[in-house]
């Protein structure tokens, strides 16, 4: 059985096309002085967030649509290690922020609402019920296609609220579009935990408070964590609940972890609960 084989499906294919026009409104709005402002993303400003939100979809169109990967030459060779497959992807997108920066704002809010409306086809196309490739700060095995397209949601609308907080606007907070992205970070759970040796049966649990949020459970097999019950209540070794603003940001290495266990509520076994603050669902 599968590690996500009894979660609840996560179909984020028809939240594309909204969360691109919630994008595209907030940039048409902002003046020169913003589209300079300095982001958490480090040595981008806004205008460089946006430029790599092109990139994105240029990417995966590219590659998951057409199937194509550039020229033989410039193939990277294996990237099954992991810090190589972070290298590489900082070095893409790097190259593509430094070269693209001579665009202008206009141009690339037409491009973006271009690419968006191509990938959101190619996304609403998908069978999210097959089995596809890794979601690789979910676990290296092979992960269902629903997760990689939610993790695909997950950078935009991530991507989008970095905007807006140094922008100085509100964030999108409508919870079809929270809900999934926290749903999809808590799938990082039982990979966060795999250097946490403790008997079996052990029991972790993170809970994300509000109605954007819920309640994961992990639970420790022999050699390894798998997804617990959501329904049923245990006793845990171990805990952390925090509210879905701080456990985006936290997740995505937006808010130090130092900051989190001031705020959060922690119980049990630390290194548990360190396991869980530590927990990261971007690679680059």
């Amino acid at each position: 059985m599968g590690l996500f084989d009894d979660q609840p499906v996560i179909d984020t294919r028809s939240l594309f096309r909204p969360e691109r026009r919630a994008l595209l409104e907030m940039l048409a709005q902002l003046t020169p002085a913003q589209w300079s402002t300095p982001t958490v993303c480090d040595g981008w400003a806004v205008h460089d967030v946006a430029l790599h939100l092109l990139w994105v979809d240029i990417s995966n169109i590219s590659r998951r649509r057409d199937g194509y990967f550039g020229r033989p030459q410039d193939d990277p060779g294996d990237l099954s290690d992991l810090g190589t497959l972070i290298d590489f992807i900082n070095e893409l997108n790097n190259n593509w922020v430094r070269a693209a920066r001579r665009m202008s704002p206009a141009l690339l809010q037409t491009l973006l609402r271009a690419t968006g409306d191509e990938f959101a086809t190619w996304a609403e196309s998908v069978d999210i019920h097959a089995l596809g490739g890794s979601v690789d700060w979910a676990g290296p095995g092979p992960a269902p296609v629903w997760l990689d397209i939610a993790r695909e949601f997950t950078e935009r609308w991530v991507h989008q609220q970095h905007i807006r907080d140094a922008a100085g606007l509100p964030g999108t907070t409508d919870a079809r579009f929270v809900a999934p992205v926290i749903g999809t970070f808590a799938m990082a759970l039982p990979y966060a935990l795999r250097d946490v040796n403790v008997p079996a049966g052990t029991v972790a649990r993170l809970t994300i408070s509000g109605q954007e949020g819920g309640t994961w459970t992990a639970v420790r097999e022999d050699d390894r964590w798998v997804f617990g019950d959501r329904a049923t209540r245990v006793e845990t070794a171990g805990s952390v609940e925090l509210d879905a603003r701080m456990a985006w940001k936290l997740f995505t290495r937006g808010l130090p972890v130092e900051e989190a266990e001031t705020q959060a509520v922690l119980a049990g076994d630390p290194r548990i609960v360190e396991a869980i603050l530590s927990m990261v669902t971007v690679l680059a």
